[in-house]
């Protein structure tokens, strides 16, 4: 639930009461397929250990690919942020806030572990 709506709350530009309800209804659907008993306990609990599994690397590889779209790849990416650090414009380019935004999120130790990474 908490991914969804995180990712639902950055693609909107803020919190909306609506950007819960999908989040809650994917947290709700597996509990009540568990809580249910449409299948034997033992067969219910094989299904939720597959899907939700899958259904978790199937977020994070959205999440991402969405990262590295919204981040930049490749040579051209690398020759822009050369150009940006050699006019003193880092701090304004998409870079720049980026790595502004985990400063402010982050301790300073981890935030050079992240760059380190």
């Amino acid at each position: 639930m908490a991914i969804i709506s995180r990712q639902l709350l950055d693609t909107r530009g803020g919190f909306h009461v609506v950007v819960i309800f999908p989040a809650l209804a994917l947290a709700f659907v597996p509990h009540s397929v568990f809580d249910l008993f449409f299948a034997t306990l033992t067969n219910s609990t094989a299904v939720l250990l597959v899907a939700l599994p899958a259904f978790l690397v199937a977020v994070f590889q959205v999440s991402e690919r969405r990262t590295w779209e919204w981040f930049g790849t490749g040579f051209d990416t690398d020759a822009e942020l050369l150009s940006v650090i050699v006019s003193g414009e880092a701090s304004e380019s998409r870079i720049g806030a980026y790595l502004h935004e985990l400063r402010e999120r982050f301790p300073p130790t981890t935030v050079v572990d992240m760059i380190c990474l």
